[in-house]
């Protein structure tokens, strides 16, 4: 029986009750959808441990259930006989069966448990009242990560841990991680069922850390994550790191964390002389930045460009933080078809903009309409029409923090 010192878990993810009918509504594979996809920092924090000589394994329960539906985790945990449990907490949808999979661990196993990530941060509190979670790891968890767990492996006092908060401490958020070149976000080796991971995923590379943007409903956004994270501007990694890790990842597709229309000048020059076996998908905050895009033309076997203006009305758009106009985007559209990219075109439009106390319908008139007029220019653009729940972050304040952690957990 291989004991291990870690075991991470990535839990089945739900989205919170009082939006389901409105996923509901919006078919059965968005009303189904497990979050299979793992935050893309827990790869370097993972690895990190490795790198400090801690023996990790990870199991991605949403891709378990999909490649081996018998899976037990109470054999898993026979199995490995981990010391440390860590699971991550990092989108609101992975707390209700984050904290049913922390609760299981804990009468099954019995050891000590983590949870970290962005909802893990902002709920903290909450989730130090419950019995069975030892630990919270609040912000960035690189280097706070691997000084707890060998803190907990060597029997060491933890009340001195950055980021960290158990029931007998509290330690402010003091460290952001600026060392980004530092960690290896690519390989996924510790991950049971990897290759099928990457199969089955496109893979989220880590170049840079900190949304400059300002989203109404986003937790993710600048005035957030400086709050959650401590982070104050937008860093990214080396150029020639980014290169290194494109080379050496396998998937077919590879999307960036941050839109490549933020990267800096060297970086895009730096990418631009090379070829990456890769496709490339790339979200875009706003319009697409051409310059930057042409450059990049002869890297990629392929582009996808994908997109979220979010409404038709233009006025609804920029409340919900995205200030470009109709005719901006549909010019940007034309540039694209123009200069015959090798792609394709993603557009994601929101239905309905859902709190806990309210569902926002948008205005179906305009954004079929400009849906329309998309399609007139780009026919084969595949569009999507779906809900979004605003990020519990953002209703911090106007909903008491007790209240806010029962309704995104239930």
């Amino acid at each position: 029986m291989p004991q291990i010192d870690v075991l991470y878990i990535h839990p089945l993810g739900k989205n919170p009750a009082f939006s389901r009918k409105y996923f509901k509504k919006a078919g059965k594979t968005a009303a189904e959808h497990c979050f299979g996809f793992i935050p893309m920092g827990i790869i370097g924090v993972i690895n990190n441990l490795i790198k400090h000589g801690l023996k990790v394994r990870g199991i991605s329960l949403p891709l378990k259930k999909r490649i081996n539906p018998s899976f037990s985790l109470e054999e898993c945990l026979k199995f490995y006989n981990p010391k440390v449990i860590l699971i991550d907490m990092h989108w609101y949808v992975q707390i209700k069966n984050g904290l049913e999979t922390a609760r299981q661990c804990k009468k099954i196993h019995g050891c000590k448990i983590i949870i970290g990530g962005m909802s893990a941060t902002l709920f903290y509190e909450e989730l130090l009242k419950i019995s069975y979670i030892d630990y919270v790891l609040k912000g960035d968890a690189e280097k706070p990560l691997a000084e707890l767990c060998s803190a907990i492996l060597g029997n060491k006092p933890k009340n001195k841990i950055q980021n960290i908060a158990s029931g007998n401490f509290d330690n402010e958020i003091t460290y952001s991680c600026t060392d980004i070149d530092n960690y290896d976000y690519v390989n996924m080796g510790f991950l049971e069922d990897s290759e099928a991971y990457i199969s089955m995923f496109d893979f989220w590379l880590m170049v840079g850390k900190g949304c400059p943007f300002n989203c109404e409903h986003c937790d993710g956004s600048h005035h957030k994550t400086k709050a959650l994270f401590g982070r104050n501007s937008t860093i990214f990694r080396s150029p020639e790191n980014v290169v290194k890790d494109l080379k050496s990842i396998s998937a077919e597709t590879v999307n960036f964390s941050l839109d490549l229309s933020l990267m800096p000048d060297e970086l895009i020059e730096r990418l631009s002389k090379e070829k990456f076996n890769s496709n490339l998908r790339n979200e875009f905050f706003h319009t697409a930045d051409l310059c930057k895009l042409r450059k990049l033309k002869g890297s990629f076997p392929s582009f996808d460009f994908v997109f979220s203006p979010i409404a038709g009305n233009e006025d609804v758009r920029k409340k919900y933080g995205k200030p470009f106009s109709n005719k901006q985007f549909l010019d940007c559209l034309r540039r694209i078809e123009e200069e015959d990219y090798n792609g394709g075109i993603i557009v994601y439009f929101t239905d309905y903009v859902i709190y806990p106390e309210k569902a926002v319908k948008l205005d179906e008139n305009a954004r079929n309409e400009f849906i329309r007029k998309i399609l007139e220019i780009v026919p084969y653009a595949l569009v999507k029409v779906l809900p979004q729940v605003a990020d519990p972050g953002t209703l911090k304040g106007r909903i008491p923090i007790k209240r806010l952690f029962r309704l995104y957990s239930a």
